[in-house]
């Protein structure tokens, strides 16, 4: 529990068993309670303009955990640099339809990126053959809620049962 770096600062640790709060630690930073610094590079600042794009920042790293996490943007395993440019602008492409997929359903329920992703990866379709007259069937998988919510919201059609392909 010691190793636990938001109050350790203020442990005074003695010998190998003693350990004692530190108080002159904890009034110097009560000094600092309730303040809340930015650093800009803006001459003639609008202090709440500021502020609300410090607010807005969030959205950045949200962005920037997106591209790293759900759509796999790194690492490259290219080395023409053609390819790099092209594996980049699939990644932004699948960013920007993620955006707009969350806008869209945004505005019936709030579903996170991650969320959106396993449920359109979950929906499938099993292909069977039948053995005597070679007719081709398809059993699509059963979509779970947001896969629902995201095919409403698209428009789209969403068939759970299973359907002839060809004859």
């Amino acid at each position: 529990m010691i190793g636990a770096s938001g109050y350790k600062k203020f442990l005074k640790i003695e010998g190998e068993s003693s350990v004692a709060i530190d108080f002159e630690k904890l009034e110097l930073a009560r000094v600092w309670d309730g303040l809340h610094g930015v650093i800009t590079n803006i001459e003639d600042p609008n202090i709440s303009e500021i502020i609300s794009h410090y607010r807005g920042l969030w959205q950045v790293e949200e962005t920037f955990r997106v591209c790293k996490h759900d759509l796999k943007i790194r690492p490259i395993y290219h080395w023409n640099p053609e390819r790099i440019k092209a594996h980049i602008a699939i990644c932004f492409m699948a960013l920007t339809c993620i955006r707009h997929l969350e806008y869209r359903v945004s505005l019936c329920e709030k579903i996170s990126p991650e969320r959106l992703k396993k449920a359109l990866t979950s929906i499938y379709v099993t292909k069977l053959r039948h053995i005597e007259d070679k007719r081709l069937f398809a059993i699509p998988s059963k979509p779970s809620n947001d896969a629902k919510i995201i095919y409403k919201t698209m428009n789209l059609p969403l068939n759970s049962l299973p359907y002839l392909i060809s004859k």
